[in-house]
């Protein structure tokens, strides 16, 4: 490492320069000394009182400075690297954080506004059914934890059942044996001349939930109806099943028939 270059201060300077009265008796003894005629033969070869007098100023402040070098060593314990920083650098303030803390969550059935919803990482199912607009009148929500946590990605399924149940109440003996008969026989009439229609009178529970916004429990109060009050006579009769409005009949109307 090289040595520390020494740097001078006005205070040095003003130590030096307090030499210079000091230096200037001197010159003017001597010069008194040579105009007094001692020395003799040595007069003329005096120099000039002002350049004697520039020559011992200059010697003062060289050796004051010459001293006050010397006794300033370079420090050894200097480090030559830089400080080094926390390797954990603090979030600014406002920042995000690393993860985004929201989840996206694609919901389907029967809901006003199906789609994919934002919602915080902290969102549980019944947060997403809110999100899209509320689940549809007589939509039976029981199949569902609604206070379940949500997890990035996931399809909640409203409404609708990943695989169908068996029916339920079925009857026993030979009566339970005539209605799964007649089931069959409603998927026969469905798939016939009836153009893709779904008979309301015929059809099956499992039948039934084809139809859009039909789900499990829907279908199953239909063929509950059917079963307490007998056929539908017309189409509209539909709507006197609860959960059945104007609007879920109109959305119906064109894909049953009796």
């Amino acid at each position: 490492m090289a040595p520390e270059k020494p740097s001078y201060t006005r205070s040095h300077f003003r130590q030096a320069s307090s030499q210079v009265p000091r230096a200037q008796q001197l010159l003017q003894q001597a010069e008194t000394r040579l105009r007094s005629g001692e020395g003799g033969a040595r007069l003329r070869w005096a120099p000039s009182p002002r350049i004697v007098l520039a020559a011992l100023i200059a010697v003062v402040i060289v050796a004051m400075m010459a001293g006050w070098a010397q006794g300033k060593t370079p420090s050894s314990g200097l480090s030559s690297t830089t400080p080094s920083f926390s390797a954990t650098a603090k979030a600014a303030p406002g920042s995000p954080p690393a993860a985004t803390g929201e989840v996206l969550v694609d919901v389907v059935g029967k809901v006003k506004k199906p789609g994919v919803v934002r919602l915080e990482a902290s969102a549980r199912v019944q947060d997403a059914i809110k999100a899209a607009g509320g689940a549809l009148p007589g939509t039976d929500l029981s199949g569902l934890n609604l206070a379940r946590h949500l997890s990035d990605g996931e399809q909640l399924r409203v409404g609708i059942e990943e695989n169908s149940a068996p029916e339920v109440g079925a009857k026993s003996g030979g009566a339970g044996a005539a209605e799964s008969a007649g089931q069959q026989a409603g998927a026969g009439a469905v798939a016939g001349a009836g153009g893709g229609k779904i008979s309301i009178n015929e059809a099956s529970q499992q039948q039934l939930e084809q139809l859009p916004g039909v789900g499990q429990a829907l279908a199953q109060r239909i063929v509950d109806y059917r079963q307490s009050q007998g056929r539908f006579q017309n189409l509209e009769d539909l709507k006197n099943v609860s959960g059945i409005g104007e609007k879920k009949y109109a959305s119906l109307a064109a894909m049953i028939r009796l």
